[in-house]
C-alpha cells in the first residue's frame, strides 16, 4: 500500500529503516510490526551479494524488498538511487510493482568506494524520479515516491531549491535527516510553506545515546545539533536522548504527517522497538 494512501489517518504515520540483507530482517520487521505502517531498505554504498557480485545495492534493496512484503505482509519503502540505477531496465519498476512495493525514496546515493563500479545515469534525484514518472502507468500504477531533506541545513534557500526540482519531478513525500531540537524543523517548514514549496513530512528520529553519538552525528550525517541538545546528553545517556526525541514528537506530531525511525545498531533494535511503543501510546494520549 501507498504511504500516500495512509496519510488521512488520525495518527502519524510510523516507519523504521532497515538494512535489505541482515540475517535477521525478516524477525526484525516483525518485531516492529505492530507498532508500523512500512519499513525502509536502504541501499548503502560498497554493498554486494556474496554469491553474485554484479548485483548493485539497489538490486539487492528490490530483491529484499518484494521478499519482506510476501514474507511478512508489511509494507516497504524500497531505495531507488541514481548511483545503481539504470535508465534501460524498465523491467525493475514493473517487478516492484508486481512483487508488492508501492513505495520508493529517491536519493543521489553515495559514491562507491574502489574496487566497486559507480553507475550515475542520473544526475540528480529529481532526474530520476522524472524517469519514474514517466515509465510507470497512472491511477493505481503509480508509486509514492518519497525524497531527502535535511531541515537543520543552514543554507534554506538551497533546500527550497531542491524541494522545487524535486516537487515538480512529482515527489509525493518527505523524509528529513534525524532532528533532536524542534525549532530547526518549524524555522524549515516556514520556509517551505512561504515559498510554496513543502510536501507531507516523515520527521528523522534517531535517539541520542551519549554526547561522543551526538558527535559522531555530526560528524557522518552532517546535521546541525544544537548545544543546549548536547550539553542534555553529556553525562546523562541514554534515557535523557529519549526524552529529548519524546520532545521533538510532542511537539510536531500534529505538524507532521508522521515520523522516519533510524536504528544506530543492529543490537538496538531493543531501542527502536522500545520508542515506537512509546510513540504509539503518545499519540493515543495527545
Amino acid at each position: 500500500m501507498r504511504l500516500t494512501d495512509k496519510l488521512q489517518g488520525e495518527k502519524p504515520i510510523l516507519v523504521v529503516e532497515f538494512k535489505p540483507d541482515h540475517p535477521n530482517l525478516l524477525s526484525y520487521v516483525e518485531k516492529v510490526k505492530p507498532y508500523i505502517d512500512a519499513i525502509r531498505l536502504t541501499a548503502l554504498k560498497n554493498a554486494s551479494d556474496p554469491n553474485d557480485p554484479s548485483k548493485t545495492a539497489e538490486q539487492i534493496c528490490f530483491e529484499s524488498a518484494i521478499s519482506v512484503v510476501q514474507k511478512t505482509g508489511v509494507d516497504v519503502v524500497a531505495s531507488l538511487i541514481c548511483r545503481d540505477h539504470p535508465r534501460d531496465d524498465v523491467d525493475l519498476l514493473k517487478n516492484l510493482k508486481q512483487g508488492g512495493v508501492d513505495n520508493l525514496l529517491a536519493l543521489y546515493g553515495d559514491p562507491n568506494d574502489p574496487p566497486y563500479s559507480n553507475r550515475f545515469e542520473f544526475r540528480t534525484s529529481g532526474e530520476l524520479i522524472q524517469w519514474v514518472r514517466k515509465q510507470e502507468p497512472h491511477g493505481n500504477g503509480r508509486f509514492c515516491i518519497a525524497v531527502g531533506s535535511d531541515p537543520t541545513s543552514p543554507d534554506l534557500s538551497k533546500q527550497i531549491s531542491s524541494m522545487k526540482e524535486k516537487i515538480e519531478a512529482g515527489a509525493d513525500l518527505t523524509i528529513t535527516q534525524p532532528v533532536f531540537h524542534t525549532d530547526q524543523v518549524i524555522e524549515s517548514f516556514h520556509a517551505l510553506e512561504a515559498a510554496n514549496e513543502k510536501l507531507p513530512s516523515l520527521i528523522g528520529l534517531l535517539v541520542p545515546r551519549s554526547a561522543k553519538s551526538i558527535t559522531f552525528l555530526e560528524q557522518r550525517l552532517g546535521v546541525r545539533i544544537p548545544p543546549t541538545i548536547k550539553l542534555r546528553v553529556a553525562g546523562k545517556g541514554l534515557e535523557e536522548g529519549f526524552q529529548i526525541i519524546r520532545d521533538v514528537y510532542r511537539t510536531l506530531w500534529r505538524r507532521a504527517t508522521g515520523f522516519y525511525i533510524y536504528p544506530w545498531a543492529d543490537p538496538d533494535l531493543d531501542i527502536v522497538t522500545t520508542l515506537l511503543r512509546e510513540l504509539r501510546e503518545q499519540s493515543s494520549g495527545l
